[in-house]
């Protein structure tokens, strides 16, 4: 592999300390690129889709799969979430619309507290009082 080569990265998502569940694995394409000086070998970092320029970086061992576009074996697209065995949209304070999951006893919101936080956010707590209810 060289800088400036067009890659397909497959990785392992780390779900053990999070509250928001995410599939086992993601695909990422890019362009790989030079790591910055702050960073390991043990690193690579690579452009992204996301407007702003953004470079992802990814450890070498979260990686499941990477394909350069010399070859010939094409990734899978990303793994398909399992369904919920609940789920809510709950609606912010500020108008905002947040999911609430519920799956496998433990509840999860794509707000900032529920992925962060290690209380309840306000969201979850709504959608246990509509259970309750």
């Amino acid at each position: 592999m060289n800088i400036g080569d067009q890659i397909t990265v497959e990785v392992r998502n780390d779900n053990r300390h999070r509250l928001v569940w995410r599939p086992e694995t993601e695909v990422y394409h890019g362009q790989l690129v030079a790591n910055g000086s702050w960073l390991g070998d043990d690193v690579i970092s690579m452009t992204s889709d996301l407007p702003n320029g953004f470079v992802r970086s990814i450890r070498r061992d979260m990686i499941v799969r990477l394909v350069t576009a010399e070859q010939a074996v094409p990734l899978p697209s990303t793994t398909q979430a399992e369904p919920a065995d609940q789920q809510w949209s709950i609606t912010g304070s500020r108008g905002s619309v947040y999911t609430v999951t519920l799956r496998a006893g433990h509840y999860g919101c794509n707000c900032a507290a529920g992925q962060f936080g290690k209380n309840l956010c306000r969201h979850i707590k709504t959608a246990q009082a509509s259970l309750a209810a």
